[in-house]
């Protein structure tokens, strides 16, 4: 169906930043392409890509790190595992550590760009 020339095009609505980042992380969780999950719901493809490289780009804002104590490394004590990310920081997590934690820990560590 063509548009009359007088009439002007639908406006997308105008989304807060905070429904820009639901939307950015229901699409991490939804296995969907970008286009695909753009045209199931609404959205510009260019917008969309536009907010998912504002979510991928590293903060340019100062970063500010929290202090941390570590306890004197006990060398008989083992791990129940290690992760090592490609930034060369490497985690050694005992078998008490709470899932939750670990999993904010994570998240945290690749929002810093680690």
């Amino acid at each position: 169906m063509e548009r009359d020339a007088q009439t002007p095009a639908k406006a997308s609505p105008k989304r807060t930043k905070k429904e820009w980042q639901r939307l950015v992380n229901d699409f991490q969780d939804s296995g969907l392409s970008q286009s695909e999950y753009a045209r199931r719901n609404g959205l510009s493809l260019s917008a969309f890509c536009y907010h998912l490289r504002l979510k991928r780009k590293p903060n340019t804002v100062s970063s500010q790190f929290v202090p941390v104590i570590l306890p004197e490394a006990d060398e008989s004590k083992e791990t129940d595992f290690r992760l090592r990310f490609l930034s060369g920081i490497e985690l050694a997590v005992p078998s008490h550590f709470s899932e939750p934690g670990l999993l904010r820990l994570i998240k945290m560590l690749r929002s810093a760009g680690c």
